[in-house]
């Protein structure tokens, strides 16, 4: 799902995406989007969460200050399609707002 939503944005803003855009192009029925997410903006909140939940959110715990930051940078950079262009978006579902 982040996979296709990452080629998506490559064409289109995350905000002219929609639900049966991602998936179609994804090949995932609307109903089991809808089980795991509320709507289109849910999808990068989530892999936001999951890469800071394995970089800065151990920080403390099983990582160092620097190693925490290290796997985060190295995360976003394996996503960097996909947050460059959604990073840009001003409204109250931006990255920036959520993050």
């Amino acid at each position: 799902m982040c996979e296709t939503l990452e080629r998506l944005v490559q064409t289109k803003s995350l905000s002219d995406i929609k639900v049966i855009d991602l998936c179609r192009a994804s090949g995932v029925p609307r109903s089991t989007f809808y089980y795991y997410f509320c709507d289109i903006y849910s999808v990068p909140q989530w892999l936001w969460d999951q890469l800071m939940g394995y970089s800065l959110y151990m920080i403390g715990n099983d990582l160092s200050w620097d190693e925490g930051h290290r796997i985060m940078f190295q995360n976003l950079l394996r996503h960097k399609a996909l947050f460059s262009k959604i990073y840009w978006e001003n409204d109250c579902n931006s990255i920036l707002e959520y993050g």
